[in-house]
């Protein structure tokens, strides 16, 4: 169901509006959860069966519940790192350099300072 081949295929139609806002002024975390929302929305399909398994606890549980929902978030959580890490999309955050809004005065030599100083 989310195989690496399948999940490649359905991020293909996003991976130019990722690049894209890889190359804006943004953070790595802002970047990272913008590919995970995408993920999340469009490559990830969740199951469809009655009862999950909860990997904190080890038991199977219903989906429906409030730790239902837990578990598929952790396991849609898991998929998208490992995702993340397998196909490189961190090279797509390229954020555009800042120029230093700080500017220097040069630092007057030692003997200018020591003329500034007689006077």
């Amino acid at each position: 169901m989310n195989s690496t081949k399948k999940l490649r295929v359905r991020m293909k139609t996003f991976m130019e509006d990722i690049e894209k806002f890889g190359k804006t002024n943004v953070t790595f975390q802002t970047f990272y959860r913008f590919v995970q929302r995408k993920f999340e929305q469009h490559a990830y399909q969740f199951g469809d069966t009655e009862t999950i398994l909860h990997v904190g606890t080890g038991e199977y549980i219903d989906r429906d519940s409030y730790e239902g929902e837990e578990a598929e978030d952790i396991q849609c959580g898991r998929r998208f790192n490992t995702f993340f890490k397998d196909e490189k999309l961190y090279k797509y955050y390229q954020p555009t350099k800042k120029e230093s809004k700080m500017k220097f005065k040069p630092v007057p030599s030692l003997s200018e300072r020591l003329n500034k100083n007689k006077v």
